[in-house]
Parts: C-alpha cells; structure tokens; sequence
C-alpha cells in the first residue's frame, strides 16, 4: 500500500492515507501479513494506517511487515491535525506488533494559526503490544517521535532514534515515547531526542 495522498476537503477529510480503518457501528478487525506500508501522506491523521474506534471496537494484527516514510501533515487548528504519521489509533484501538518496524515517518509541521500541531510520529494512541519489531527513526513536530499516548506492552524490541523536531525553539516531550504506562521487557530504548 503506497504512494496513496488523504487531502482536507474541509468536510472532515484527510485521514488514513494508506488505509482508513473504520468500527462504526461495531467492530473492525484488520490483519496486516508480509507487507508494506509506505509513503502514504494523509493531510490530517494517521498517514499510513487509520484506525477509527470511536463508535466501535478494532482489533488490528501487524505481522512480518514495514510501515515506514508515511506523513501525517498539520494544516492548523483541528485537534488530531498532524498526528500518527506512520499509524494513527483513536478511540477503542488494541494493536498488535510482531516481527515488524515502523520506521522514518513523521506528523506534523508549523501550521498557519502559529499553534503546534503533530505528536505521534511512528505511532499515536490506542493499545499496543509490540513484539520483536523496532520503532525507529521517526519525527514528530510537537511530541513523541516514536510513540504517543499509547498503553504498552512491549517485548525483544528496540525503540531508537526517534526524535521531537520542536516548535518555536522549544521539543516537546517523549523523544522516543510518550506513553500511559505499560510494561517494556527485555527491549532497548535509546538514542532518542
């Protein structure tokens, strides 16, 4: 799934460039196998995967696949504008992580209302248990270049060089992840900023 753009069409547009995930009115389960994700732009959310549990549960399976050089752009004043540039989780999200890497994607620029916009540069919010996999190398604009707003289970894994680009002068925090708590067992957390 690549080379896929999700503009604004100011009707609420511009999210899940690569797939838009949806558990409207139930539930939604996605396995994702032997695959890859990649330079996807959404002009809101989630550039590579959206995942929507607001109005129902998802389950989403990641196995032995790359999600990686995905954008989520901030085009200014909309909360969630900008965030999960590799995958976005909003609502009931349970995602699970194996054998996988997201890598180089990014959330967010400088919008033109002067505010911040864009946390979540590999991954933003739900549940995530992630195994053998690495988190590496991505950007946010605001907060949490590798992991934003997530709880998390993760095992033999490697979150590094993520990184929180700033605004104004100023990084935000959780250069590798800014998580609700969790466990991290025998993984490696290092060279973020």
């Amino acid at each position: 799934v690549r080379e896929n753009l999700a503009g604004d069409f100011n009707s609420g547009g511009g999210r899940g460039a690569g797939i838009y995930n949806n558990g409207f009115e139930g539930s939604a389960s996605m396995t994702i196998v032997n695959s890859v994700v990649n330079d996807n732009r959404a002009d809101r959310a989630g550039g590579g995967i959206y995942n929507d549990g607001n109005n129902g549960l998802v389950n989403v399976s990641i196995i032995n696949s790359t999600v990686d050089h995905n954008a989520a752009s901030f085009i200014g004043g909309v909360v969630g504008d900008g965030d999960g540039g590799g995958i976005y989780n909003g609502g009931q999200v349970n995602v699970m992580i194996s054998s996988s890497s997201v890598s180089t994607n990014s959330s967010g620029a400088i919008g033109t209302v002067g505010v911040p916009g864009g946390s979540g540069g590999g991954i933003y919010g739900g549940t995530l248990t992630i195994s053998n996999s690495i988190i590496n190398g991505n950007s946010a604009q605001y907060q949490s270049g590798g992991i934003h707003g997530a709880y998390v289970t993760i095992t033999n894994s490697t979150v590094n060089n993520n990184q929180v680009r700033g605004f104004k002068g100023a990084a935000g925090p959780g250069g590798g992840m800014w998580i609700n708590g969790g466990t991290i067992t025998n993984s490696v957390v290092s060279g973020n900023f």
